[in-house]
């Protein structure tokens, strides 16, 4: 009989081995629960930041603000010294044909509204911003280009009184196309 005796206490202990099993299975399903909650919760809030982040990088022009008006006027500066004070430039403008100052008044007006169309009005799919909007924009940035160089040249002497008025008007034209590529290529930085 003691033998007998031995058979249940050696299950007794198996049993209580297997409880220990048991109570650790337990712990570690807990642990993995709790594990795959704190990592949805990550990945939510992962998820809401990179929202967050894709609304930071391509934000939607929906209004015209003084913002944009004033890095228009920079960049108009910037696109104007480029090529504005290069005294080739100014007697060539002068003395061009008026035809080819019309041909580079279109590609003006061609440059700009490229620029401002593909820096982010593509991406907006609802036409009617784009037919509002960037008419407007367009409008502002080409007469800002046209009186950053009619300010500018009129203060330093080279266009104004004493000057021909149709040579100066041809100077302004084709100097506002690298102003224009300026002021709308600073819409792009946002």
């Amino acid at each position: 009989m003691p033998k007998a005796a031995k058979k249940t206490k050696k299950k007794t202990e198996t049993q209580k081995g297997l409880e220990k099993i048991e109570e650790d299975i337990e712990t570690l399903e807990q642990l993995v629960r709790t594990e795959r909650k704190e990592e949805k919760l990550e990945f939510g809030e992962f998820e809401k930041e990179l929202a967050g982040l894709r609304k930071l990088s391509n934000p939607i022009i929906e209004k015209f603000t003084f913002k944009d008006f004033s890095r228009g006027f920079i960049g108009g500066i910037i696109g104007m010294s480029s090529i504005a004070w290069h005294e080739v430039v100014i007697e060539g403008a002068r003395a061009m044909h008026p035809a080819f100052v019309f041909i580079i008044t279109l590609f003006t007006l061609f440059a700009g509204a490229s620029v401002l169309y593909f820096s982010q009005y593509r991406k907006i799919k609802e036409q009617k911003i784009i037919f509002k909007l960037l008419p407007k924009r367009f409008v502002v940035f080409y007469f800002l280009s046209l009186l950053i160089v009619l300010t500018t040249y009129t203060f330093f002497g080279i266009v104004g009184p004493g000057h021909s008025f149709t040579e100066s008007v041809k100077l302004i034209l084709v100097v506002a196309l690298p102003t224009m590529i300026g002021a709308s290529a600073a819409d792009i930085i946002r």
